[in-house]
């Protein structure tokens, strides 16, 4: 019989992409991008492929990829980016998931003189909007209830660079931090999605908490943001 699986935006990042906190590199079968990536296009109708999540698209689109195979994936235009909203499939495990940050292979080595760097939201009015001291960031929970930060990384002066080394690690008082090492297709000096995997009992504390993000592009640049987030909102028990 077939069975239906929810998937939500933040589907278990360490299936893609090592778990939180352990500081390494996903492995070579990630999901790799091409060579040479295009600027991101906004898609403005359903695709005969499975798009990234949070890559942008327009209008109010729900969409169905079937795959050679006959299972399919259900995707929909939500917020101005593409979300993967369920999975359609004949065995209990739907073990497969879509990517959730966008890899890539030849990372960048060298080194960009007056290169700088930004963070901002999945979504904003006009295209990217970058992050200061105090916003808030979004945070989304996982099948499994697990918390995620999910952003957007500009590059400045580095816009040639494809494929970007990026350090993260997130920290919260009186907490371990959240660490990952990713490499991430860059797209005119922007990419797609990129999400964090967070080791924070945080669904039941319906609270502001303060949040240090530090971000290292390698050989471009870095930053450290003092940002906030709400926790709560998914507490089941």
């Amino acid at each position: 019989m077939i069975r239906r699986g929810w998937l939500l935006l933040s589907i278990v990042l360490c299936m893609a992409a090592g778990c939180p906190g352990s500081g390494q590199e996903s492995g070579p079968d990630a999901s790799l991008s091409s060579p040479t990536a295009p600027c991101v296009v906004t898609d403005t109708a359903c695709l005969d492929e499975l798009p990234h999540p949070g890559s942008p698209c327009e209008g109010n689109l729900d969409c169905v990829f079937t795959e050679a195979s006959g299972d399919a994936w259900q995707y929909a235009c939500r917020g101005g980016i593409w979300q993967i909203t369920d999975r359609i499939c004949d065995d209990d495990m739907c073990p497969r998931t879509p990517p959730l940050v966008q890899y890539c292979r030849d990372e960048f080595t060298g080194t960009i003189e007056n290169g700088s760097i930004a963070i901002g939201p999945l979504t904003g009015e006009g295209g990217f909007e970058r992050f200061e001291d105090q916003d808030f960031i979004d945070i989304t929970y996982g099948s499994q209830g697990s918390p995620m930060l999910g952003f957007r990384v500009q590059l400045t002066g580095a816009e040639n660079v494809e494929c970007a080394r990026i350090s993260i690690n997130a920290t919260i008082p009186g907490d371990s931090p959240a660490d990952a090492i990713q490499r991430v297709q860059m797209h005119c000096g922007l990419s797609l999605g990129v999400y964090l995997v967070l080791p924070w009992s945080i669904e039941c504390e319906e609270r502001v908490f303060p949040l240090q993000l530090h971000v290292d592009v390698a050989g471009v640049g870095v930053t450290t943001l003092n940002l906030q987030f709400m926790g709560g909102g998914a507490c089941f028990g």
